[in-house]
């Protein structure tokens, strides 16, 4: 295995041990609800093994302007990494492993490592199911790597691994039906122990003559722990609906650069904008629905452009975070439209604009309406 599979497989490993926090929620979830069939499971599967595979692409393409680029190609056409992966299906730590080793390397993972990686990922991922199962929360740590080099390996050594990545996938089967029955067993225990306790209470109640007291039970309070840990599984949800989406962060656009002009006619009317530095925001006069100019304004930097003439309906989007001209600001981006249609025209001296302040003020002239996306 070549120092660059090494380093991968070694992040892979401590991505999936570190956030087995996920397969613990699936657990108590199921405990809870009663749900321990082969469809959540497979959800949960997909759901751990889509945050390993962000966390480690994230982390490789950190400061790599190559790497960035391939990972964008990825993310359209995943299959460029030599090996038949889905994104939109449940990830493996082999598979992983190969979309991390072209993003780096431009190159097909190496055949031999890629069942090596998908040997003790496996082994890993039943560890930590095994004391799941027993009741432990803390998974088992992969095993170091071996200092020894090893030889080349004969063809039957080679088999035995590349069954090892067939057994994880028959494994993961026998831990689903191993999950439902525990979850169906201590369901029906904990049902029939409330009907026993329900049953010595009526007995209890009437023999004895005196009053039983109640008390009110409560939920316990959330801890600041858990509150941020929410917090953080919210952010790694939209960065994962954004990735999968292909959204991507891109340098902001220059103050006053139009993004589009599809309207004819020669710029010639000024129309001043002055934004409050919370947002970036795109300024879209629209004529119709396939005529229309858009102007990228940086919050807090006031800035005067020409626009062609002609009367206009006055829409914007706003965020903090620049996703391109097709993504904007991402799922974050807020989208308004103002009720006022704004003319620029030409009189017997002057070309007459407008100056647009989208800060609120007590005595403001316009109002506006949120709108969707689709509508923008």
């Amino acid at each position: 295995m070549d120092s660059i599979s090494i380093v991968i497989k070694a992040k892979i490993l401590s991505y999936m041990s570190d956030n087995v926090t996920i397969i613990e929620e699936h657990f108590s979830r199921a405990k809870k609800e009663n749900t321990g069939s082969e469809a959540s499971f497979k959800k949960m599967l997909k759901d751990y093994f889509d945050c390993v595979l962000i966390l480690s692409m994230n982390h490789f393409s950190t400061n790599n302007p190559e790497a960035v680029e391939r990972f964008e190609k990825l993310i359209s056409h995943p299959s460029l990494c030599g090996y038949d992966v889905q994104l939109n299906e449940s990830l493996t730590p082999g598979k992983i492993y190969v979309l991390c080793y072209f993003m780096l390397t431009g190159k097909p993972a190496p055949k031999d490592a890629y069942a090596e990686v998908a040997d003790e990922g496996s082994q890993l991922f039943l560890s930590i199911i095994k004391n799941l199962c027993e009741g432990k929360t803390t998974p088992t740590e992969p095993a170091p790597e071996p200092i020894v080099l090893k030889d080349k390996e004969s063809s039957a050594q080679k088999k035995r691994t590349r069954l090892s990545a067939d057994i994880f996938v028959a494994s993961i089967f026998i831990c689903i039906f191993l999950v439902a029955a525990i979850v169906s067993i201590k369901n029906n225990n904990s049902k029939k122990q409330s009907s026993q306790l329900q049953e010595q209470q009526i007995i209890d109640a009437v023999e004895t003559t005196t009053p039983v007291e109640t008390t009110l039970s409560t939920l316990p309070e959330v801890t600041p722990e858990q509150t941020e840990y929410s917090k953080e599984r919210a952010e790694y949800e939209k960065y994962k609906r954004q990735f999968l989406a292909g959204l991507r962060q891109e340098p902001r656009p220059s103050n006053g650069e139009v993004l589009h002009n599809l309207v004819d006619g020669e710029c010639l009317a000024p129309l001043e904008i002055i934004a409050p530095d919370s947002n970036d925001y795109v300024i879209k006069l629209k004529k119709a629905k396939y005529s229309y100019i858009e102007i990228y304004v940086r919050g807090g930097e006031p800035v005067t452009v020409d626009v062609p003439l002609g009367t206009y309906n006055l829409y914007y989007a706003c965020g903090s975070t620049w996703y391109g001209e097709d993504g904007l600001f991402g799922e974050d981006t807020d989208y308004y439209k103002l009720d006022s249609t704004f003319s620029f025209y030409e009189d017997d001296e002057y070309y007459m604009g407008y100056t647009l302040e989208l800060y609120l003020q007590p005595n403001g002239n316009l109002s506006k309406e949120r709108v969707d996306p689709e509508d923008f």
